[in-house]
C-alpha cells in the first residue's frame, strides 16, 4: 500500500509572458512555492505545459502572435488539464476580457503591475486547492486496501482514450472486418 508521502512531489508552477521583467518579477514573487518554469514565446505554451505537467499557470492575455485566451482554451481541451487553474495576469480591465477569459477555463486574475503580496496569497490558495484537488482525485480512484486502481479509475481512463481517439468510418470499419 503507498503511503500518503509517498505521491508527494515538488509542485510546478508556469509562467507565459511575453515580457521578461514581468516573468522575473513573478518568479521573485513565487519563489519558493515550487519549481518555476517559464516562456516568453507564446507559441511554446501549450507544449510547455503538456510536458511539465504543471499544477498552476500564469499566462499574459496579450501576448505577440498568439491570444493567451486561445492557449487557455487549447490548455484547457485536455482532460489532463481540467484541475489545474490558470490564472491571468493582464492590465485589462474590460468585462469581456475577463468574460472570455473565464469562458476560455481561466479561474481568476492577477492585475499588472502584481502586487506581491496578493500575488503570493492567490498563488498559494489556488496551489493548495489543487493539491486537495489530487488527493481527492486520488482517493476516489484507488482502492484503499491494495493501492490498485479501481472501477472509477478504469472508467476515467476509458473515457479520456475514446475522447482521444477518433476514428474515420473506414477506418473503423476496416478495424471492424478484422
Amino acid at each position: 500500500m503507498m503511503s500518503p508521502s509517498a505521491s508527494v512531489r515538488e509542485l510546478r508552477l508556469l509562467i507565459a509572458d511575453d515580457d521578461p521583467g514581468t516573468v522575473r518579477f513573478l518568479m521573485q514573487i513565487l519563489k519558493g512555492l515550487g519549481k518555476i518554469h517559464f516562456t516568453t514565446d507564446p507559441t511554446q505554451v501549450v507544449d510547455m505545459a503538456q510536458s511539465l505537467q504543471p499544477d498552476l499557470i500564469l499566462l499574459d492575455v496579450e501576448m505577440p502572435g498568439l491570444d493567451g485566451i486561445h492557449i487557455c482554451s487549447q490548455i484547457k481541451q485536455d482532460p489532463a488539464f481540467e484541475d489545474v487553474p490558470i490564472l491571468f495576469v493582464t492590465s485589462h480591465d474590460h468585462v469581456e476580457v475577463e468574460t472570455r477569459a473565464l469562458r476560455a477555463g481561466a479561474i481568476d486574475f492577477i492585475a499588472k503591475p502584481p502586487n506581491p503580496l496578493v500575488v503570493r496569497a492567490r498563488v498559494g490558495n489556488y496551489l493548495s486547492l489543487k493539491q486537495r484537488t489530487d488527493q481527492l482525485r486520488r482517493l476516489t480512484t484507488t482502492d484503499g486496501l491494495t493501492g490498485v486502481a479501481n472501477r472509477r479509475a478504469f472508467d476515467r481512463m476509458s473515457t479520456t482514450i475514446r475522447q482521444s481517439v477518433t476514428l474515420s468510418r473506414p477506418q473503423a470499419d476496416y478495424l471492424r472486418q478484422e
